[in-house]
């Protein structure tokens, strides 16, 4: 039996922001070229079943489902927004939720993360780096293998290899407490 655990919920989010950029987009693209067609296939209509006396034009065709289109292209756009709405909005209330405590987690991996994107594991090149990143992976039997977020002071508590309780709140660690054996 396979849980569903946090890392994977947030692939999950992931791939469904980009599926609902990805599906608007090709909505507003398909629904473009339909009120493009329509438009000009019922100016065509109308020139060529044109009353040749008083100049009305007598059959509108395809014309008719221009509303259609147009309608599409709005619901992509929307779709659009919308996945980038959450997609921020996520984001931005990552680190925000219920206090919680994982017992008897053990932590993977510690490395600190740059702007440029360049990982450092050895907590010695801290005191050269601007405003780095910090992240712990801890596995757990509720989560599974996941990364948190933490300051410098839980970052140096999070030796790797070792076994503690963990004081989670969204995606940030805010207190380490190492067990004795």
């Amino acid at each position: 039996m396979t849980f569903f655990n946090k890392e994977r919920r947030e692939e999950t989010r992931e791939s469904l922001v980009g599926l609902g950029i990805f599906g608007g987009a090709i909505l507003v693209i398909c629904s473009g070229v339909l009120t493009f067609v329509s438009a000009v296939s019922g100016v065509y209509r109308a020139t060529y079943t044109r009353d040749p006396n008083s100049g009305t034009p007598g059959d509108m065709g395809n014309s008719v489902y221009v509303w259609l289109g147009l309608a599409g292209v709005l619901f992509g756009v929307l779709i659009c927004l919308g996945s980038i709405g959450y997609a921020l909005f996520s984001e931005k209330n990552r680190n925000v939720g219920v206090r919680r405590t994982l017992v008897g987690i053990k932590v993977l991996a510690r490395y600190a993360v740059t702007a440029d994107g360049i990982s450092y594991s050895d907590p010695a090149d801290l005191e050269f780096l601007e405003t780095p990143k910090l992240y712990v992976r801890l596995i757990s039997s509720q989560d599974g293998s996941v990364e948190y977020e933490c300051s410098e002071e839980v970052f140096m508590l999070c030796g790797e290899g070792m076994t503690g309780d963990a004081e989670i709140q969204g995606g940030w660690i805010g207190a380490f407490h190492a067990r004795r054996f």
